[in-house]
């Protein structure tokens, strides 16, 4: 066996992949058509992701941005060309 798994035989990943069964659980008794009560937050401002969307939608064919096109998106949506 290799020492670096000699914790339990499996690397983190492999230990850490069943982790979010307990959370599948918790959603089971939860009705079809029931929403949540807390609300998804979103990350960005609706007009910024309404030109990120629109964007994606005219490019479905092929939706990665060239250094043009995504220049031309920081400067409508006012993000950051910096990750």
């Amino acid at each position: 066996m290799d020492p670096r798994y000699s914790y339990g035989g499996y690397p983190p990943a492999a230990q850490d992949s069943h982790a979010h069964i307990g959370h599948a659980v918790e959603f089971q008794n939860v009705e079809i058509g029931e929403k949540s009560n807390k609300k998804r937050r979103g990350n960005l401002p609706k007009h910024t992701t309404d030109i990120l969307r629109a964007w994606l939608h005219d490019h479905l064919d092929h939706a990665y941005p060239n250094e043009e096109q995504k220049q031309h998106l920081i400067r409508e949506t006012g993000l950051s060309g910096f990750p």
